[in-house]
């Protein structure tokens, strides 16, 4: 099995939907249930470390979501909203040097969605 071969079948396996988890994604007035979304890259701060155990915020997070879910919305756009029960809802938005989402599949059926925790 080759190195793509061996990414294509771990992607498959990371948004099966026993690793997946149900979110609302939004935009303006319309919202879809996506139920296979996988949480990715968590970029985290850690707040009053001179506490112990010191307090970790979450900054933004990264979604993996089959394109498919969210086909009645289209691509992904900045200040489009994921909100994940139990978790917070995140806004997409553009990190320095790089765009709002981006294809984590050669097939361009999965976008990597980068979002910050609103509020």
């Amino acid at each position: 099995m080759g190195l793509l071969s061996r990414g294509n079948s771990f992607l498959a396996r990371a948004v099966g939907t026993k690793n997946g988890v149900t979110v609302t994604y939004t935009r303006g007035a319309t919202s879809v249930a996506v139920t296979d979304a996988v949480p990715g890259n968590s970029f985290a701060a850690a707040v009053q470390p001179q506490q112990v155990p010191a307090r970790v915020e979450v900054q933004d997070r990264d979604y993996l979501i089959p394109a498919a879910a969210i086909a009645a919305i289209g691509e992904p756009a900045v200040g489009d909203r994921i909100a994940e029960p139990g978790v917070g809802t995140f806004e997409v938005v553009r990190r320095a040097g790089e765009p709002a989402w981006r294809w984590s599949d050669a097939e361009r059926t999965l976008y990597r969605i980068r979002t910050k925790p609103v509020g």
